[in-house]
């Protein structure tokens, strides 16, 4: 959780955000992977919508 947080801080600060709570309106995380949907946590503005796509509809191999 630290890594995420802290990726999380470093995306906002890059893309001109302040602190956590002033993030993006919506984030779609398509990764599925732990660490992913960690660090869209602290990148979403509070009460913002943070949509996890579960399943891919094309191959990924």
């Amino acid at each position: 959780m630290a890594y995420s947080k802290r990726h999380g801080k470093h995306i906002l600060e890059n893309f001109g955000f302040g602190e956590r709570g002033e993030g993006t309106d919506l984030l779609v995380e398509c990764a599925r992977a732990e660490v992913s949907v960690q660090t869209g946590i602290w990148i979403v503005k509070r009460a913002a919508a943070h949509a996890l796509r579960s399943e891919l509809d094309w191959p990924t191999t």
